[in-house]
């Protein structure tokens, strides 16, 4: 179930598009922007989290309806990613089945909430191929900043494995990191 208070407390949704990066640009810029988030939310005391989402049939999708539907599959994620997340999030998407988000100064519960809606907004998703109707599950992995974090890619791996536990266990749900 989602806070009502879940925006008070991380801040006020985004207008459609703000908080992403452009389009062109590659998960090397969003790695680059989340360690100067990291940095400063490590440095500030500041909460800050890392979410880490895998489709879990991306591959079912281009082998049934073929990858333009997958490619459809992953604008509409992107999407859906710009409704829910907030203005001053990080959200791209890396490759392959792989999103991942930089929630800056959203506390652990809050940034639980912002991953359930998230997921949840995701998963509501429904595609029509040639008169098919089908839906995608989502694996997502979260972890939130604390003090054994002394790098961005210690948090990232940790949502990682999160994601990947999450998707050993059945997928369609998000595991803590």
């Amino acid at each position: 179930m989602i806070d009502k208070n879940l925006h008070s407390a991380c801040g006020p949704l985004p207008m459609a598009g703000a908080g992403l990066l452009p389009p062109g640009e590659r998960a090397r810029d969003f790695f680059e922007r989340a360690t100067l988030a990291f940095d400063k939310a490590r440095l500030q005391g500041a909460p800050l989290a890392f979410l880490r989402l895998e489709i879990d049939d991306l591959a079912h999708v281009n082998a049934r309806y073929g990858q333009r539907q997958g490619l459809r599959v992953l604008r509409r994620i992107a999407e859906r990613g710009r409704l829910v997340l907030r203005h001053g999030d990080l959200f791209r998407h890396l490759e392959g089945e792989t999103f991942a988000a930089v929630l800056n100064g959203c506390p652990p519960d809050m940034a639980a909430q912002v991953a359930e809606r998230l997921h949840q907004t995701i998963h509501g998703l429904s595609f029509d191929h040639d008169r098919q109707h089908f839906s995608i599950t989502l694996s997502l992995g979260l972890a939130s900043l604390g003090g054994t974090d002394l790098s961005l890619q210690s948090l990232a791996l940790r949502a990682q494995n999160a994601s990947r536990e999450a998707k050993h266990l059945g997928g369609n749900r998000i595991a803590l990191g």
